[in-house]
């Protein structure tokens, strides 16, 4: 199961992924972090998530001269942060709320294989936000398996403190094929579809408008989105998992990922100009368009030179230098390990201490992604 609406055809929305939108709006959010572990064809477990949610008990709407903004994290119980933040990922919501909006419903999903190969889109979260209305807009993370267009109808890409620059999209599923520019016209008006592209690199992050109606404004979703924070990790917690994942976790998620790009079958494409051979390997993505998920450069006769791997949001994955047969992980663009043991051998992480400036030579390298390259191919 993933959270993920990018999922196009296989998943219609981000938001009804695990809970149906439309349901009525809950006085509490209940929280569900026990799953119904099922069987594998790899022979380890899963998870179910499991929501429910309370009828709501009426109350007087506030005139809106008493209406304000909400801070997402104090409309938490410290039940509810634990439970997020016992899935052993960072927990990103909304310290901005729009008035009347309060936390309706929250998934949880686990990670219950004893081998963590087997979780590919675990753990996850979803938390929903409803006001009066059955309005709602949804917060959630996925930790693999994304893949869908490069934007909505009309797009606008903003910075955020969590994630950098972020892509929003309005009318990402019954758009056309023509993608335009977020006009202010467009951004003051209520929209029905709004959402933005994955965030970060396994967890991705996403959020996104769930109603029939068009309530916000894609200028008000913006600020929503800007005001994401991590949720600290609860004081009262007796957890012995951390809020965020490991380094260990961390580098196998990363040499996962580019064992994963690196067995793709793919269409190779090579230039020459000397002595030197560009090369590119590409797939078709979701939107019918071509991805490079590769990109080399090298002396040919000499095998020297220096290859990427992407992921599907075109974060480097990898670097190579192929005559030292070097090879550095990145997650985010922030190195996290060197791998050793030749091109065909199972490798294992062998060296986080690097010096500063080595940290901030490959990193600018995986910041490049290769331009020089696929500029040859443009």
């Amino acid at each position: 199961m993933n959270f993920s609406k990018f999922r196009l055809f296989g998943f219609l929305a981000l938001s009804c992924s695990l809970i149906s939108c439309g349901q009525p709006q809950a006085n509490a959010p209940t929280v569900t972090s026990n799953a119904t572990p099922i069987a594998t064809s790899g022979g380890a477990s899963s998870a179910i998530a499991q929501t429910t949610t309370t009828p709501q008990t009426p109350v007087a709407e506030k005139t809106p001269e008493t209406q304000a903004a909400a801070n997402g994290h104090s409309l938490l119980s410290a039940s509810q942060q634990e439970s997020l933040n016992s899935l052993g990922i960072q927990i990103a919501l909304p310290k901005y709320v729009p008035a009347g909006f309060q936390t309706a419903e929250i998934t949880t999903k686990p990670c219950t294989a004893s081998d963590k190969k087997f979780c590919r889109s675990d753990p996850q979260y979803e938390v929903k936000y409803r006001n009066g209305e059955n309005h709602c807009f949804a917060v959630s993370a996925v930790s693999g398996g994304v893949g869908g267009p490069d934007g909505g109808r009309y797009n606008r890409e903003i910075n955020t403190q969590l994630f950098g620059k972020v892509k929003v999209a309005v009318d990402m599923i019954n758009r056309d094929r023509i993608m335009e520019p977020m006009t202010e016209d467009i951004a003051n008006t209520p929209q029905k579809d709004i959402s933005i592209l994955p965030a970060g690199n396994s967890p991705f992050y996403f959020v996104n408008t769930c109603s029939e109606t068009a309530f916000m404004t894609p200028n008000e979703f913006i600020k929503i989105v800007e005001s994401l924070d991590w949720l600290p990790q609860s004081t009262q917690s007796t957890s012995s998992v951390s809020s965020a994942p490991s380094q260990e976790e961390v580098e196998e998620n990363a040499q996962r990922q580019f064992e994963k790009i690196e067995k793709q079958p793919c269409d190779r494409q090579t230039k020459d100009e000397g002595s030197t051979r560009y090369a590119i390997c590409t797939v078709q993505g979701t939107d019918n368009r071509p991805k490079v998920i590769s990109a080399s450069s090298s002396l040919i006769g000499a095998g020297d030179g220096i290859g990427y791997w992407f992921a599907e949001d075109g974060a480097v994955v990898a670097i190579r230098f192929f005559h030292t047969d070097e090879l550095f992980l990145f997650s985010g663009d922030r190195l996290v390990a060197e791998l050793t043991g030749g091109a065909n051998s199972q490798r294992k992480s062998a060296k986080q201490g690097f010096t500063e400036q080595q940290r901030n030579r490959l990193e600018e390298q995986a910041k490049n992604r290769g331009a020089d390259i696929l500029a040859k191919f443009n």
